[in-house]
């Protein structure tokens, strides 16, 4: 069968440029005939860079260095760096490289080719016909071309390719990796391949039975949709610029998809996934993942599964779901739909200028608005007017934690218990329905609690304080705070500054004694105005007013 070059073989002037960036050494490599096999044997200590090909009736060697012509070989006239060799009855082309990082290139020779690189980090290339290349300790490529190739990676990080889609008939190639972590690259093949690590049978593209040992990582036809399945190890997934199916299975994985309308799974172990470009749809699977669309314009599906999760959108409108576990979701731009799951998850808007649309889900969950330059206005549950001015995003009332940015934020709660805090800036915040926890943040705030048993607290700064009804915990902080419990039995805390209590707003009378604890306001209100607050001031009734240890004053309003 006449010799078949093939399309993934290096052109020569790569292959020139590859021989000339060995530096040629003092020993010198000997070609001869045995037999029915041509051989390359490598000077000790010497660094190799060759290819062999058809000349004529002959194998051609050249290379980087000086040749020596065994029996049945001669020196070329023209160059000692070039070896002739007769081909009528050769059968086998054989190069022992020894140490140090060879590279040899194959072209057209039509013979079996047999190179063992031995030490080093080296590149062998096959032809089209059944090769066997052993890579030896070092970070080795491995070409096999066309042909039933036997590819061994040995010790090291090597890259096996077994097959370029320009082969008339596919080869069944056996590809190991040996130890170190180690790539079966399908980039050559002219259509897609589905490979399968755990499943020791056939891999590779339609009618093709490669089989694959001790190789970790996996790269499709960089132009055809393939199918490609991990172990149960740590293994890394490449997809191609169609559309994809990546499955992590075991281990913690990476899966890398490319450009088209993919679908990646990361299964058991903590797994690392990439969207790529396209529409995507990614799944963590169990355990602590993280998931990012990666820089596309088209909308992914992002869902954590179980775990403590992290999910990344991109640039279009993504739809996120954290799963059970501890989430951390961010649609970044575009508008999304983002929902936390089971579990007390955090949903960061960071820059992002979409109207999306947020759900907690059971368990605790938070938005943080803390990264914004732009103030931000939020009524948890009432529809499609939170986030900046026209970002009209829609938080549910089931998010229970909002952190405003460092502008003044105006948040309010929804139904529930939640948990409101301003950052910095001159926030307003109001609890609304639930027991609510409201902090002010640093510059002059203005809280109010609603209806519940609230806390309120109200940092650094001079800030308003106002309970309502319930029973509530208001905590000055520092600075010169207003305090105002409300009705019912609320506990107030002045904290450092020239605080004050004020009761200004009662039509009957108050008691208030800053040296005992408890039954402070109204009769059977039982306030508990603490010793650290510095002024009291009293309403229109009959008020008694007793001052402790602090330097401050109590006023009994005319």
């Amino acid at each position: 069968m006449p010799a078949v070059p093939s399309r993934r073989a290096l052109p020569l002037a790569a292959v020139a440029l590859a021989l000339a960036a060995v530096p040629a050494s003092a020993g010198a490599a000997t070609v001869a005939k045995v037999g029915t096999t041509l051989t390359y044997t490598a000077a000790p200590g010497e660094k190799n860079s060759l290819t062999a090909d058809r000349w004529g009736a002959d194998v051609r060697f050249w290379g980087s260095n000086v040749l020596t012509a065994g029996p049945g070989c001669r020196l070329s006239a023209a160059d000692a760096k070039q070896v002739l060799c007769d081909a009528s009855g050769i059968t086998k082309v054989s190069f022992d490289l020894g140490d140090l990082a060879d590279f040899v290139g194959v072209f057209g020779l039509g013979i079996p080719v047999q190179a063992d690189g031995g030490d080093g980090n080296d590149e062998l290339h096959g032809d089209t016909q059944a090769d066997v290349l052993t890579g030896g300790p070092g970070n080795d490529v491995l070409r096999g071309e066309g042909g039933d190739d036997d590819l061994q990676g040995g010790l090291g990080d090597d890259k096996l390719l077994g097959d370029a889609g320009a082969a008339a008939t596919p080869g069944d190639d056996d590809l190991d990796g040996g130890p170190g972590r180690d790539l079966a690259d399908y980039d050559g093949h002219d259509e897609g391949v589905t490979v399968d690590l755990a499943d020791p049978g056939a891999d590779g593209a339609t009618g093709e039975a490669d089989v694959l040992t001790a190789v970790e990582d996996v790269e499709a036809p960089s132009s055809y949709a393939s199918v490609l399945t991990g172990d149960g190890g740590p293994n890394r997934l490449y997809g191609s610029s169609e559309a994809d199916v990546l499955r992590g299975g075991g281990g913690d994985d990476r899966l890398q998809a490319g450009d088209g309308d993919d679908q990646a799974f990361g299964e058991a172990g903590a797994d690392v996934l990439d969207g790529g470009g396209g529409k995507d749809a990614l799944d963590g699977g169990t355990e602590d993942d993280e998931l990012s669309s990666g820089f596309g314009t088209e909308p992914d599906t992002l869902a954590g599964g179980a775990g403590d999760d992290v999910l990344e959108g991109a640039s279009a409108g993504e739809t996120l779901d954290g799963g059970p576990g501890k989430d951390t979701l961010d649609g970044r731009d575009g508008d999304d739909t983002i929902m936390g799951g089971d579990g007390d998850d955090v949903v960061e808007t960071d820059d992002g200028d979409g109207a999306d649309v947020v759900g907690g889900g059971a368990g605790s969950d938070e938005i943080s608005y803390a990264s914004r330059g732009t103030a931000v206005a939020v009524t948890l549950g009432a529809g499609d007017d939170d986030g900046a001015p026209g970002e009209r995003d829609d938080l549910a009332a089931d998010v229970e934690k909002v952190v405003g940015t460092w502008r003044d934020d105006v948040l309010t709660g929804g139904p529930n218990a939640d948990v409101l805090e301003g950052g910095g800036g001159k926030d307003t915040i109001d609890g609304a329905g639930g027991k609510d926890v409201l902090r002010g943040g640093g510059e002059k705030d203005a809280l109010t609690g609603g209806a519940d048993d609230d806390v309120l607290e109200g940092d650094a700064a001079d800030d308003q304080l106002d309970g309502g009804p319930g029973s509530d915990t208001l905590r000055g902080g520092t600075g010169q705070d207003a305090i105002d419990g409300g009705t019912g039995a609320d506990v107030l805390q002045g904290g450092e500054g020239q605080d004050t209590v004020s009761y200004a707003a009662r039509a009957v009378p108050v008691a208030v004694d800053l040296s005992a604890p408890g039954g402070d306001g109204a009769v059977g209100e039982n306030d508990d105005v603490q010793g650290d607050v510095d002024v009291v001031v009293g309403g229109p009734a009959a008020d008694a007013l007793t001052g402790g240890a602090q330097v401050g004053g109590c006023d009994d309003e005319p």
